[in-house]
Parts: C-alpha cells; structure tokens; sequence
C-alpha cells in the first residue's frame, strides 16, 4: 500500500492526472506581444500557473526554457511560428501538447517625409554640413553639426546600433537603460541656454551602405519643442 501512495503523490501534485499510474501535462494557451516592429521588444507569454518545464522553440533556431521569454531587438526573420511544450516537473507524468503562437514583425518605417541632414522645428529648419558617428566615453553617439545648432543621439552602449525603431527617453542613459531606448538632445542657437532635451517619441535607424542614419517625427522636446528630421552619416 506504501508503494501505491508513493507513486500517486506526484501525481495528485500535479494539476491533470489522467490515471493512477501516469499524469500529463494540459496543454498551456500562448500569447505575444505581436504584431510588434523591427527594433521593437518581442516578448512570448504561457498564460498557466502550472508547475512545469517550459520548453519553447521557434524560427532562426530559438530555444529557452523561461516561461515568458523576451527578446529584444526583434529582427524580420523572428517572425513565425513559436511553439512551447509543456515537459514534466516530476519524472512520473509525460509532456503535455504543444501550443504554438504566430508572431509577425513588420518593417521600422518612419512616418513622415524628411530631408536629409535637416531638421524642422516650429518655426525654422536646421540644416548640418557635419553629422559624425562616435564612442565617446564608450558610448554610441551621433553628433549633428550646423550653422544654426546642433543635434545629439546617444546610445548607452559601446556598439553600433541595430536597425530598427526606438524610445526617445530624457534620462534612459543614466542607470539600467533599456536597450531600446536612446536620448536626443538639441542646441538652436549659440550657447547651452538653447539647449533642448527629447522627451518622447520614436527614433529610426537604418543603415546606407555602411553610413548609419536616424530619422525622427514629431518628436516632442523640452520648451515645447516639436521637431522632425534626419542625420546621415557623411
């Protein structure tokens, strides 16, 4: 009589037993943040509470046991088909079905019409005759320089950006940035006095050959700053 409780407790543990001497696992419903763009955050969700092993498997080779992975800097080839298995916690049960999940990642467009090494603000256009890509102190950043201001982007990291789409944010840089995010500064005139920082909005990297350009619209500074532009490394 030992034996057979001993046998069974795993079982009663487990939330779909399906005889006294083996349980399965239920199949566990997926989701995920989808459609999303290139540059964007895909994360996959496993909407249980279940005590299980969560073995997920998708296109480009994908593989992870989390139960809700995220992967940044989604890329057009992430897009498809993600299935998760359910594998046993206990030895005694059997891996539910799979489930599976369809992502779609779409190209990182800006919306607005630009010119480029220009930037327009409510009232002028900033022209630049320099745009530079550089790592100072480690650091990512493009530097924009013109006869009537200047234009920042900085990256907290000490490589080259993917392509893709990403988060104005005023002070994402200063401690546990997230990789998505960047900041944007402008001075319209002469001295720091007009210096203005990005608040909000969405940034586009791409890459011209091997030159890097960022392209923005309506993205909203400090003093009420809307502006649209572009940079392009020359």
């Amino acid at each position: 009589m030992r034996k057979i409780v001993l046998f069974i407790l795993p079982c009663i543990l487990m939330s779909a037993c399906v005889s006294e001497e083996t349980c399965k696992e239920d199949s566990v419903p997926l989701s995920a943040t989808t459609p999303i763009r290139v540059g964007e955050t895909l994360k996959l969700y496993a909407e249980t509470g279940a005590t299980v092993v969560f073995h997920w498997i998708g296109p480009n080779g994908f593989e992870s046991y989390e139960k809700d992975p995220v992967l940044n800097f989604a890329t057009q080839n992430m897009s498809g088909t993600y299935s998760m298995t359910p594998e046993p916690y206990f030895e005694e049960c059997v891996a539910g079905p799979a489930t599976t999940v369809e992502v779609v990642v779409n190209p990182a467009v800006a919306s607005c019409n630009t010119t480029t090494n220009s930037v327009s603000l409510p009232t002028s256009t900033m022209s630049f005759y320099y745009v530079d890509a550089s790592f100072p102190q480690d650091d990512f950043q493009l530097t924009a320089n013109g006869s009537n201001g200047d234009l920042y982007i900085d990256f907290d990291s000490d490589q080259l950006p993917a392509a893709g789409v990403y988060n104005v944010c005023q002070t994402c840089n200063e401690s546990g940035a997230d990789p998505n995010e960047m900041r944007i500064s402008l001075i319209t005139a002469q001295g720091f006095d007009n210096y203005h920082q990005g608040l909000s909005g969405e940034i586009f990297i791409s890459y011209i050959g091997d030159k890097i350009s960022a392209t923005f619209c309506d993205v909203q500074f400090t003093d009420d700053i809307i502006a649209s532009g572009n940079i392009t490394e020359l």
